[in-house]
């Protein structure tokens, strides 16, 4: 791995197999620092990802998450962070708004990197149940056809990488592919971004994925479509 972070420091983008090997290596060594990994993940936006290195870390991070299997169709709505500005959480209100309106939604979330402004700090503020066992998740979404999906507890191993991306002040990768990783596999998505280079690049690598029907968008500095 230490050759890889010689490479992205010098300009030079992984492949997907790169990729995959190295979110890898974060998620199961035992043996790598807070410190490398953020160096990973700085040198990475630094340079600027690529398509081949979201690729393989989508990939990779779906091979280690806890899956859910839930009757499509259904739809996700989330954004990938970082917009400024003291704004509630539009997705996870649009998500009880679809539900109300009859559409099954599987909203895949977690707390705020930075702020307490996450869709699940949300959740937490208005008492809003949600569950880590299957079943509950099940019988949760038959009655309701919504339910939430913590990724802290989808994505066990993000453990110690969580630990890295706080000491960064930027966003990193997994920013852009939380949205790509829901545990449902949403057979629909919207995904929100803030400018149009980075739901151009979302948009090539989803279309690499190519397992569900999305909309991509980007809402002038918001990752939510904008008026």
């Amino acid at each position: 791995l230490d050759s890889y972070l010689r490479a992205l420091r010098s300009g030079v983008s992984l492949s997907e197999t790169e990729a995959f090997q190295l979110c890898d290596g974060f998620l199961t060594s035992d043996t790598l620092s807070n410190s490398f990994i953020a160096d990973v993940l700085l040198a990475l936006a630094e340079k600027g990802e690529v398509v081949d290195e979201l690729v393989g870390f989508v990939r990779c991070m779906r091979s280690h998450m806890k899956a859910v299997k839930l009757k499509a169709p259904i739809i996700d709505v989330c954004g990938t962070g970082g917009a400024l500005g003291g704004r509630f959480n539009v997705s996870t209100t649009v998500a009880f708004l679809l539900a109300a309106m009859g559409v099954p939604v599987a909203k895949h979330g977690n707390n705020g990197s930075k702020r307490s402004n996450g869709s699940f700090d949300f959740l937490d503020e208005l008492n809003v149940h949600y569950s880590a066992s299957i079943d509950d998740i099940i019988t949760q979404f038959k009655s309701f056809q919504l339910v939430f999906l913590y990724a802290k507890w989808f994505h066990p191993a993000m453990k110690k990488v969580s630990m890295a991306r706080r000491t960064l002040t930027s966003r990193t990768i997994f920013n852009y592919i939380g949205p790509l990783c829901n545990p449902a596999s949403v057979s629909h998505q919207l995904i929100g971004t803030l400018t149009m280079e980075r739901a151009q690049l979302l948009a090539k690598t989803w279309a690499r994925l190519g397992d569900a029907r999305a909309y991509i968008v980007a809402g002038e500095g918001i990752d939510e479509i904008s008026i």
